[in-house]
C-alpha cells in the first residue's frame, strides 16, 4: 500500500511552526554573539592595562599626554574642536604598539577630516586595539561616508590630575581605557562617551555597540577589567 504524503497544509503549519520557533531564537542568539564579543573586549582592555604597566615601568611611572602632537599647533583639548578620533587624542594606544608593549596595527587617513593635517583620522585597527563590538557596524558606518571609528579612550584625567602613577588616589576606581567614541576624553564630558558607546541608534550617535546591555567595557588604572553601568563610568573618570 502506498503511504501517503504530506499535504500542503501540513507542510505550510511546519513551515510556520519553523518560523515561530527560528524568530523567538534570534534574539538569544544576537545576545548570545553580542555577549561573546564583549567578553573578547574585556579581554583586549585587559590586555591594554598590561602594556600600560610596562609602559610606565620604563619611563619613570609618567602618564603619556593628553595629545600627542597639538600643542605645537597651539590648541588645547575641548570637546568639539574635531580631535575624535585622530592621532593626536589617540596617540598612546599608537605608541604602545609602536613600542611593542601591544599587538595590532593602527592605520591612519590623511587629510583634514578631523580638523587639520596635524590630526590624521583613525582609519582602521586590528588586534588589541580593536573593539570587536564595532564589527557588526563597520560596514554601515562606512557605507554612510564616515572615515572611521575610534575602539578605546584614554582617561585624559590621568595626565592631567596625577602626572605619575603614584599619584593616582584611588587606582583601582580610577578608569585607564574604555571604550569610547572618541581616542581621549573624560568620564565627566559635556558629550559622554558612555551614551555614545551602548545606545542602539548607531546612526546618531555614531558607535552604538551595547544596547542590548547598556554596559560599557573599562579597564581600571590597578589593571582589572569589567563592564559598567552609567553610575559606575561616571564616578571612574577622577574619584576622590
Amino acid at each position: 500500500m502506498r503511504k501517503k504524503g504530506f499535504t500542503l497544509i501540513e507542510l505550510l503549519v511546519v513551515i510556520a511552526i519553523i518560523a515561530i520557533l527560528a524568530a523567538m531564537m534570534l534574539p538569544t542568539l544576537g545576545r548570545a554573539r553580542a555577549k561573546a564579543r564583549m567578553v573578547t573586549c574585556l579581554n583586549n582592555l585587559k590586555q591594554i592595562g598590561l602594556a600600560v604597566q610596562l609602559y610606565l615601568s620604563d619611563y619613570n611611572d609618567n602618564w603619556y599626554p593628553r595629545l600627542n602632537g597639538v600643542e605645537q599647533y597651539g590648541y588645547t583639548w575641548e570637546w568639539g574642536l574635531n580631535y575624535q578620533p585622530g592621532k593626536a587624542v589617540t596617540g598612546f594606544l599608537y605608541t604602545l604598539i609602536q613600542k611593542g608593549y601591544l599587538t595590532g596595527t593602527m592605520t591612519y587617513g590623511t587629510g583634514s577630516y578631523y580638523g587639520g593635517s596635524y590630526n590624521d583620522y583613525l582609519a582602521a585597527s586590528t588586534g588589541m586595539v580593536h573593539c570587536p563590538c564595532l564589527d557588526p557596524y563597520w560596514e554601515m558606518y562606512r557605507r554612510a561616508g564616515y572615515p572611521g571609528w575610534c575602539d578605546y579612550a584614554y582617561n585624559k584625567y590621568l595626565p592631567l590630575n596625577a602626572k605619575k602613577l603614584g599619584r593616582v588616589i584611588k587606582p583601582a576606581e580610577t578608569l585607564l581605557f574604555f571604550e569610547s567614541r572618541a581616542g581621549e576624553c573624560g568620564p565627566t564630558d559635556p558629550d559622554p562617551s558612555f551614551n555614545k558607546v551602548w545606545v542602539q541608534n548607531w546612526m546618531y550617535y555614531g558607535y552604538g555597540r551595547h544596547w542590548q546591555f547598556e554596559l560599557i567595557n573599562a579597564v581600571f588604572v590597578d589593571g582589572h577589567a569589567t563592564s559598567l553601568t552609567w553610575n559606575d563610568f561616571i564616578k571612574g573618570g577622577w574619584p576622590q
